[in-house]
């Protein structure tokens, strides 16, 4: 006989008496569900007492036809597994719904998440493991909010012992300024470290770096017009207090050949540009058409990208470097009519501007050299300052004390920076420096001797040109150590250890070391003082004319020291 039982939803766990077995019977034999109660233990497989069987009427035989049920029952729901939030203006919020369309309970293990920073999830089963009952739904909010990293990509798993399901949420919490500067009016660039200077009453120095990194500040002018204003102001007022990806303007270049979506490499050249590993990329045609990329390597001659892209680019879409930045609290936009505007704008980055600092392979006593002659074009100045103390009783004469004994030789230069590989040295000069830190032996690049008479193979003295040393100068610090350009293009660094005045119109120089050959007068392109100096401020600022042409100024100072 063929039988079969009639049962109602488990409410109990597998294996207690209220849940429903398997059970082999005896008497009439048939296999069924049967719950533990009736059978009366609690494993739930016994010989049957009172079995509880209908009879359907069968055998039955046939195949079963595909319907809607089987597609929407016996599995788990997710109501969405991609949430691509776009840019990130406000804090957003979206409601999940997870279903279990099993006729049993399912268990929950765990709810893990993956690059989940500034988003809360809340809803679900408390705590976990927890059950999902059967046909039971859940509604999971889930928030977004403005502060945390600039890209979004989290990735939320419900682990059910069945299987498991996976939400991906994308996104940008930045969106790029896009609107390109006025290069006529420059671009200014400002690197600022700070350092404290402790100075005795010599005017020898003890100096510490109080920051780890250069804070980074650009600053432009940009004209709009039309829908270009609007949308300018629309963004400052909407976005202005939050983070932005500034391009690297300097940095730009066209991409040259069509970049497609889903593209996960971007060919561009590299090389002395201010692509890094993890940090951003910006490609544009115009302001209002833009993406913000996510750098995962740096090659050679390509970008490799964490997200590929969303969009296909032409080949005259623009790439830049892009660096988490914010707008300056006051922002100034004169109108000139309905329709344009323009504005200086000031973007300080969010993070220390890091970059290789190298003063150069070329030292003198332990320390770098300056081996760049700055532009002459305009001049530049030598200024000597005295740590001079005045006393004062407002009743006599005052009274002076020169305390260090020598004066402070501050030197200003300008330097006019005319290609990559050359604004990278000086980059890497002033990392080396980090502001008024660290200190390098500075040339004056002026004739302050003049070689008067041969100097012979294995010589350790020089005769020059009666300049008052011997009675003014006599081997005061800053104007002991000298720098000898050849003709040839050799370069020589001596300290002076004596003089002495042989002449009405000659003096002769001791030096430490001998001449490893014989030197006319005429082999001497000039004879140039060396100062060892630090620079005078912590902040130095570049203005870029293009991006291969700069310009900027330093201000040396020298210092008392025992090298």
């Amino acid at each position: 006989m063929s039988t079969a039982v009639e049962y109602a939803p488990i409410t109990g766990p597998l294996g207690s008496p209220d849940a429903w077995q398997f059970a082999a019977l005896t008497g009439p034999s048939a296999t069924g569900l049967w719950r533990g109660s009736d059978l009366g233990v609690a494993g739930g497989s016994a010989q049957a007492t009172f079995p509880l069987a209908v009879d359907y009427g069968g055998p039955y035989v046939g195949t079963t036809q595909p319907a809607y049920g089987g597609d929407l029952f016996e599995r788990l729901h997710l109501s969405e597994s991609l949430i691509a939030l776009g840019n990130v203006i406000g804090q957003q919020v979206r409601t999940i719904n997870v279903w279990n369309a099993y006729t049993r309970a399912q268990v929950l293990a765990a709810f893990n998440t993956a690059g989940a920073d500034g988003i809360t999830v809340a809803g679900g089963p408390s705590p976990l493991p927890g059950q999902f009952a059967p046909l039971q739904e859940f509604v999971y909010t889930i928030t977004v909010s403005t502060e945390g990293p600039p890209s979004i990509a989290a990735v939320f798993t419900w682990d059910f012992l069945q299987y498991d399901l996976v939400l991906t949420i994308t996104g940008s919490r930045v969106i790029p300024w896009t609107f390109v500067p006025d290069w006529s009016a420059g671009i200014l660039e400002r690197l600022e470290w700070k350092t404290d200077v402790l100075q005795s009453f010599d005017a020898s120095e003890q100096r510490g770096a109080l920051r780890l990194g250069a804070r980074q500040r650009w600053e432009f002018e940009v004209f709009f017009e039309g829908r270009s204003r609007r949308y300018a102001e629309a963004s400052a007022w909407g976005w202005g207090a939050r983070v932005w990806a500034l391009p690297v303007w300097i940095d730009g270049q066209q991409l040259g050949a069509q970049l497609n979506a889903g593209a996960l490499s971007v060919p561009v050249a590299t090389a002395l540009r201010a692509y890094a590993a993890g940090g951003l990329a910006v490609v544009f045609s115009d302001p209002f058409t833009y993406e913000v990329l996510e750098v995962a390597s740096v090659g050679a001659s390509s970008i490799t990208l964490a997200r590929a892209t969303a969009s296909t680019w032409p080949a005259t879409a623009t790439i830049y470097p892009a660096r988490l930045a914010r707008l300056a609290d006051q922002v100034a936009l004169p109108r000139w009519s309905g329709q344009a505007s323009s504005a200086r704008l000031a973007f300080e980055m969010v993070t220390p501007a890091d970059y290789t600092a190298d003063a150069g392979a070329v030292t003198y006593r332990g320390r770098p050299v300056l081996t760049d002659k700055p532009n002459w074009v305009g001049g530049f100045e030598l200024e000597l300052s005295r740590k001079l103390a005045e006393l004062d009783a407002m009743t006599g004469a005052r009274v002076y004390d020169d305390e260090s004994g020598i004066p402070s030789a501050r030197q200003r230069m300008r330097w006019t920076l005319t290609s990559r590989a050359e604004q990278d040295t000086y980059r890497r000069l002033l990392y080396a420096l980090r502001g008024r830190r660290g200190s390098v032996w500075v040339p004056t690049w002026t004739d302050d001797l003049v070689l008067v008479a041969t100097i012979a193979s294995g010589a350790s003295n020089i005769d020059v040109d009666w300049t008052g040393y011997t009675r003014q100068l006599d081997q005061d610090t800053g104007r002991r150590d000298v720098r000898i350009e050849l003709a040839s293009g050799t370069i020589l660094y001596r300290r002076i250890t004596g003089a002495v005045e042989v002449s009405a119109t000659v003096e002769r120089l001791s030096v430490d070391a001998v001449f490893p050959s014989t030197i006319e007068p005429a082999d001497v392109v000039q004879v140039s003082f060396l100062t060892l100096a630090r620079l005078d401020a912590d902040a130095i600022e570049l203005a870029h004319w293009t991006s291969d042409v700069s310009e900027s100024a330093t201000t040396f100072r020298g210092f008392q020291h025992e090298l």
